[in-house]
């Protein structure tokens, strides 16, 4: 059961997409009540975000009989049958079937087959990005996690860890997104160092936000000193955390660092830097927008997830906006994650590309 789901019961409930399947209406009822309502939406809410360990309503599991044929309406009140009488029963019989149905697995996304935890390809998920910085004890900082690539996103789920030994949550502050708010952020694993937080969109349909804007801010007291990237990350310990698309695909979620070092104050809109296209394939270029030229002498290095140096090399930014071409040959025509650092005097900002094929 996963964001996803919730996704898919919301455009029913809006009159979006429909359900078809007798299947996704049974896994949907919740609440029992033989109809799909928005106490079935708040239930499943619930279990995602820890609040409750198990549905209230119902088992885990209902099992149908396959040979029962469901009527085209009123699907929930067909009395389709949970269990097969054989009377007498004289001898072995092996011609009883039944189709279980996970409730709340509106998608029928459910693997019983598969024991081990899913391996999330990194190389292709998108970022939430906050700036690194230098944590003092006893201050109390606002977190800005900021969109990168927030395109066409119906629903999210993200599971934010953090070093509670050396930050303690002091709540939610704010956000540019639409119906994201205080109450979104669940604290039920709190005392584990995990706060969830889930959203969807009110209509169902995909919603966008310019790159670099305040998805949410989060306040929190420094307990010891550390830095950003040491006590705050995005992970999948207890769910997958992700963003859903309006068509339902998924795209796994991490958290990148905005590493932007200098003895002197530098405004981001005198130095800002960015790849397009990003994921590439054959091709791409890094950005440079330089207001100054005294970061004509330059040099960009690329690493690869190990720190190992793939390319190196000097460049010259001379022109208000600056395009530096890599292919796949400068990254010795392995895909993956890539890491770029432009050193220039005494500044320096980094970024992330993702290479995936020829």
């Amino acid at each position: 059961v996963n964001i996803s789901d919730l996704l898919r019961l919301q455009k029913h409930l809006v009159f979006i997409e429909r359900f078809t399947d007798p299947h996704e209406w049974i896994a949907a009822d919740l609440d029992n009540s033989n109809s799909i309502t928005v106490s079935d939406l708040l239930l499943l809410q619930k279990l995602l975000v820890f609040i409750t360990p198990e549905f209230e309503f119902v088992d885990s599991w209902k099992f149908i009989d396959s040979k029962f044929i469901f009527p085209p309406t009123n699907i929930l009140n067909s009395n389709y049958p949970e269990s097969i009488s054989f009377t007498p029963l004289t001898s072995s019989y092996d011609m009883a079937d039944f189709t279980g149905i996970k409730m709340g697995d509106i998608d029928g996304s459910a693997n019983l087959n598969d024991k081990n935890p899913i391996s999330i390809n990194k190389s292709t998920c998108t970022d939430i990005v906050v700036k690194e910085e230098d944590l003092k004890a006893g201050e109390t900082v606002n977190l800005k996690f900021k969109t990168d690539n927030f395109t066409d996103v119906a629903a999210f789920i993200l599971e934010i860890s953090f070093d509670n030994q050396k930050l303690q949550y002091d709540g939610f502050h704010s956000s540019t997104l639409t119906g994201l708010e205080a109450g979104n952020f669940s604290e039920a694993l709190l005392t584990q160092g995990y706060l969830i937080t889930n959203w969807f969109s009110a209509s169902g349909l995909g919603e966008q936000l310019e790159n670099n804007e305040n998805l949410f801010t989060l306040t929190f007291k420094v307990l010891e000193n550390s830095k950003v990237s040491d006590v705050v990350s995005i992970t999948n310990d207890n769910l997958n955390s992700e963003y859903v698309s309006s068509n339902v695909t998924t795209t796994c979620v991490e958290l990148d660092y905005e590493v932007i070092s200098s003895n002197k104050f530098v405004d981001s809109n005198i130095f800002n830097t960015y790849v397009k296209p990003n994921p590439f394939n054959n091709r791409c270029e890094i950005i440079i927008e330089n207001d100054f030229n005294q970061y004509s002498n330059s040099n960009l290095t690329i690493f690869d997830v190990s720190g190992r140096i793939v390319f190196n090399s000097p460049i010259s930014l001379k022109n208000r906006i600056n395009a530096i071409p890599i292919s796949g040959e400068h990254l010795n025509n392995m895909p993956g994650l890539y890491y770029y650092k432009i050193n220039s005097r005494n500044l320096t900002v980094s970024g992330k590309l993702i290479y995936l094929n020829n």
